[in-house]
């Protein structure tokens, strides 16, 4: 096969009335959301006082219309209307998604501001985001269960300490607390009692045991009670009552916010906002996820799991078996075949769970490297009984290397490809969109390396498929992700189902673990 550069079209999303268009916003604006549930939103809040009034303000404005941002970064008199279609006004949560705002929210959880205050004055990197994690978690969980009508989504807002002090990073507070140092638990002196030495130790010891990220802990120790929450900042609800003219430093404008917020929360309520217009019937994608663990967590240096999508826009994760998948010779993650065997029939039982008992026809399984013949022969084993073609592509983000340029000062289109062979090519997944009369990025777009590693299928197919994929972020309200989203949100799932340790104690199994829809995990 010669190579030869060919230029797919961009994939249509359908909405409401059955209409489609390519942009979300449009779809949304015109004919309102693909899935037409009348109701309403029902939410509780947890937060400081403050932080509820906030969310209360921004509450009360999310159906009124937001104009929008003019693009006054472009200064050059011939560059000022460029890019300003990237831009979109919000019409109100209500005109755009045809649900009911309700206020005032179902419950409301006040978390003290003493009692969060003391949190974050904890030196100790581990311990601080533990005990802050708490602070919301138990506070939640308790509210949710005792609630009459349980909220189908929880809003937790939190203040900027929070969010500049419980990353991985974050530098301990200047005015921390005695005695909340790593290397305090073993220094008796410090406590007024040794039984409040040894609790700080085994505090201390239990958080060493979690990942150090606020985000992260709060979703994975929400899991089990499979409540879906909606973490935001009290700087984005008062960035979204700002004037687009004014928008505050390191935030997008008003209108943009409000239509990525809307969105989410829309998806979380379990409504499906759009789906893809041309869906094949019979045919799922199933990302594989790895995250490797650290050396304190013994020879299972690695956690295994899937997501799985419909091209009807429902997704799900499954959480893979712990092992020892990574190499270092290699320095890649791969299953044996008996684990390998066992996530993708998973993959399948749920698929047919939701088909009347009816299996895929395809099922593309999606990687960021190539699959072993291990693998290979576990995912074959597991797809015969159900008569199931299986087909492995690896995709990877390129960095340098190949780059394409126009005749003009402008960026390659998006959905441009160069064939290398019947089962290699590069993708332009970003890139200059006739819509938005701009190429959304900063740097000279990098395409998609494309390989279809194992199975046999039409290398164009493949590619349409992962410019479809790039438009089914429900997380967002963007016109396409420059990356499918099987694996778009692989790193962000392998962080949250590794966050927490493994249950031992309990003795469950991987197959013990439900599988959950995938806005447990955004």
């Amino acid at each position: 096969m010669e190579q030869r550069l060919i230029q797919l079209d961009e994939p249509f999303l359908l909405f409401g009335h059955g209409q489609s268009l390519p942009h979300p916003k449009d779809g949304l604006t015109l004919f309102g959301p693909y899935a037409d549930n009348p109701g309403s939103v029902r939410y509780g809040i947890i937060g400081t006082k403050d932080a509820l009034d906030q969310f209360a303000k921004w509450s009360a404005s999310v159906n009124c219309a937001r104009p929008a941002h003019k693009g006054g970064r472009f200064t050059r008199q011939k560059q000022s209307d460029y890019g300003k279609l990237a831009h979109q006004f919000f019409p109100g949560f209500e005109a755009a998604f045809g649900l009911n705002w309700n206020q005032p929210a179902e419950a409301l959880c006040i978390v003290p501001d003493d009692v969060l205050e003391n949190a974050l004055k904890t030196h100790d990197l581990h311990t601080r985001i533990a005990r802050v994690t708490k602070v919301f978690t138990k506070r939640l969980i308790k509210q949710h269960f005792e609630s009459e009508n349980k909220p189908d989504l929880w809003f937790v807002v939190i203040p900027q300490a929070l969010e500049r002090l419980c990353r991985p990073e974050s530098e301990p507070p200047k005015d921390y607390l005695d005695g909340t140092r790593a290397d305090d638990f073993a220094q008796f002196g410090l406590f007024v009692e040794k039984a409040e030495a040894d609790s700080f130790a085994e505090e201390y010891e239990d958080a060493l045991k979690f990942k150090p990220d606020f985000h992260n802990q709060l979703k994975a120790r929400l899991l089990k009670h499979q409540i879906i929450t909606q973490i935001v900042q009290a700087e984005t609800l008062d960035a979204c009552l700002r004037s687009p003219d004014n928008p505050v430093r390191g935030k997008e404008d008003p209108a943009t916010i409000l239509w990525n917020l809307a969105t989410s929360i829309f998806y979380k309520t379990r409504r499906r906002p759009w789906i893809l217009s041309d869906f094949r019937p019979g045919v799922c994608y199933m990302g594989i996820v790895f995250k490797r663990l650290s050396k304190a967590q013994g020879d299972n240096n690695a956690c295994c799991g899937a997501q799985m999508f419909l091209e009807d826009g429902n997704g799900m994760v499954f959480k893979g078996a712990l092992g020892p998948w990574y190499s270092e010779d290699s320095r890649e993650c791969h299953l044996d075949r008996d684990e390998a065997a066992k996530l993708l029939d998973r993959a399948l039982l749920s698929y047919a769970d939701e088909h009347d008992n009816n299996a895929p026809k395809e099922i593309y399984v999606h990687g960021s490297v190539r699959f072993n013949d291990e693998e290979w022969a576990g995912f074959l084993e597991a797809a015969e009984p159900y008569g199931t073609k299986v087909i492995g592509v690896r995709i990877r983000r390129t960095f340098g290397g190949l780059k394409l340029m126009t005749r003009g000062s402008g960026a390659v289109l998006r959905g441009t490809a160069l064939l290398m062979s019947k089962k290699k090519a590069f993708l332009f997944a970003s890139g200059f969109a006739p819509r938005l009369n701009t190429y959304p990025g900063w740097n000279t777009p990098n395409p998609l390396d494309v390989e279809i590693c194992n199975g046999e299928a039409d290398i164009e197919v493949v590619l349409n498929d992962i410019l479809r994929l790039s438009k089914l972020n429900y997380n967002s309200c963007k016109f396409s992700d420059g990356f499918p989203i099987t694996l778009k949100f692989a790193g962000k799932i392998g962080d949250i189902l590794t966050t927490s340790p493994p249950d031992i104690k309990s003795g469950q199994s991987v197959e013990d673990y439900k599988p959950l829809p995938f806005w447990h995990y955004i």
